[in-house]
């Protein structure tokens, strides 16, 4: 999302369409943070900072790889990498420093960088999976893949920090095959995952292809759709071009039982009422490699 002006002068709010993305990464210097850290350990007593919606390996990998290792060392410099507290039984008690988390892209982590963290106290990190399945991925445009995401659940783990992973469902081509995926990715790495809902927020490439399609499902009023947005745990405007809103949150159900058996039944279902038969893909959307994959209308 960005201003424009056009050829009166006049400012306009233009957002990025497909093939038409801009990007500029901007970041407190190393000092300011740590400062602010040592600010609040020093009046407030704090144990504990979160770095809220902050994709730190992006921003470590913008620097040439140096900022995220510089807050590090200072934080041990201003004696705030936290040592922790135990009783006579070995249970944690407490401890004195500051423990940390943020967010983590799942292409750019290494376990040298969290090795580092690690050590300065960070505990865990946000990853930003979104699915396990390789045809949905290709279409989210983070440049991550499936192989990305299990490498980088992994080397957080060894290096002592805890994962904490993030998927979404409810994509334009959500089917059946991508939710068994995630299910049996969850199976093979011991986790289990509520979904978010994929949620078209304003300034993102969905919003822009599928604004239409949203002020039709709030009845034309936008404004209500921007009332209704929250942080993705609930379905807002749908663009799943299989689902409905119905259909994904029931299956999100089916999901987090790891009921293969619902997920099955439930498939033959949708196949009768969309007249796909047997050995014919369960979707309804267009190949993604044609020009245009999107039609005027999802399922709402």
């Amino acid at each position: 999302m960005r201003y424009k002006q056009d050829g009166d002068g006049n400012s306009n709010v233009e957002f990025d369409l497909p093939g038409q993305y801009t990007r500029v990464i901007r970041y407190h210097s190393p000092e300011y943070i740590v400062n602010m850290a040592k600010h609040m350990y020093d009046t407030y007593q704090i144990d504990f900072v979160g770095f809220l919606d902050e994709n730190l390996m992006t921003m470590n990998t913008s620097s040439g790889g140096t900022w995220l290792k510089e807050i590090c060392r200072l934080w041990h410099e201003y004696g705030l990498a936290p040592k922790p507290q135990y009783d006579e039984q070995g249970d944690l008690t407490g401890w004195t420093g500051i423990y940390w988390s943020g967010t983590s892209h799942t292409s750019l982590s290494n376990p040298e960088i969290l090795k580092v963290m690690h050590e300065a106290g960070c505990s865990h990190l946000v990853y930003g999976y979104e699915s396990f399945a390789p045809h949905v991925m290709k279409t989210v445009g983070k440049g991550a893949t499936v192989k990305n995401n299990i490498r980088s659940f992994f080397y957080t783990l060894e290096s002592g920090i805890r994962p904490i992973p993030n998927i979404i469902i409810g994509f334009p081509n959500e089917d059946f095959e991508s939710l068994r995926q995630n299910m049996q990715a969850w199976d093979e790495l011991g986790i289990i995952v509520k979904p978010h809902f994929a949620t078209p927020y304003p300034g993102s490439e969905w919003f822009s292809v599928y604004r239409k399609t949203i002020e039709n499902q709030y009845g034309g009023d936008l404004e209500a759709f921007l009332l209704d947005l929250g942080d993705a745990s609930k379905p807002t405007a749908v663009i799943s071009h299989n689902f409905n809103a119905i259909e994904i949150v029931g299956l999100r159900e089916i999901m987090l039982t790891k009921n293969y058996r619902l997920m099955d039944a439930y498939e033959q279902t949708w196949r009768k009422n969309h007249n796909i038969p047997d050995g014919e893909p369960s979707t309804l959307y267009q190949d993604a490699t044609k020009r245009n994959p999107y039609p005027k209308e999802v399922r709402a």
